[in-house]
């Protein structure tokens, strides 16, 4: 739509005068608008527009690529089918030698250029966003890890400590050389073993890593 707006400018050209250039002077094409001596502006529109692809982010490089295309190929039939003779006027009234590179070609070179410069910025924004990504999923995984290996450490201190006991080093911030002690009227102490356990014990997926195994001891002692 930004391309379609820059280039509906050039339309309000009439070719069939500017095409009896070469018969009259300079000063007997008053009659056409004055934005028609100057093609040159047209170009500075129309890269204006395609400047504006950048824009759309999120956009696919390739679908930037085809949308640029199409907005030379439009320009470039404008310019060599329909309006070849305004940029012949303007070179002809602005430029006494002909060791030069035309308006016309200049102007195709330009849009060629900033259709590549387009499109290697969708490139690094792509390259960016793949990185991004794996760099999310990587963090991802590093915090699910971490997430099993204090599971893991909670269990094996409930396991080693009475349920109250572990409750009150997880829950509240401890010097790990605070000791903790408690005063009963009577105690008592057990001393028992299960055999086969190591051989029982393994850390699969089915058991979540060791998880359910160290349960079961837990629900056993």
């Amino acid at each position: 739509i930004n391309f379609l707006a820059a280039m509906i400018n050039i339309l309000w050209c009439d070719f069939d005068k500017s095409n009896t250039f070469r018969n009259q002077t300079y000063n007997e094409s008053a009659s056409i608008p004055d934005i028609c001596f100057y093609p040159e502006y047209f170009v500075f529109t129309g890269i204006l527009a395609m400047v504006t692809c950048a824009v759309f982010l999120r956009l696919n490089s390739v679908l930037k690529l085809a949308v640029l295309l199409v907005m030379i190929a439009i320009y470039s039939l404008l310019t060599e089918a329909f309006y070849t003779s305004l940029f012949v006027r303007y070179d002809t009234v602005h430029h006494n030698t002909e060791n030069f590179l035309g308006t016309k070609e200049t102007s195709l070179l330009l849009m060629a250029m900033f259709l590549l410069a387009v499109f290697y910025h969708g490139q690094q924004l792509e390259y960016t966003a793949r990185l991004d990504f794996l760099w999310r999923v990587q963090a991802k995984e590093e915090i699910n890890e971490m997430k099993e290996l204090r599971e893991h450490n909670e269990n094996m201190l409930r396991n080693i400590l009475p349920s109250h006991v572990a409750r009150h080093f997880l829950e509240k911030d401890r010097d790990n050389e605070e000791l903790y002690s408690q005063s009963y009227d009577a105690v008592g102490v057990m001393f028992a073993s299960i055999p086969g356990f190591a051989d029982f014990y393994s850390q699969t997926e089915m058991n979540n890593q060791g998880v359910e195994c160290l349960r079961l001891l837990n629900e056993i002692i």
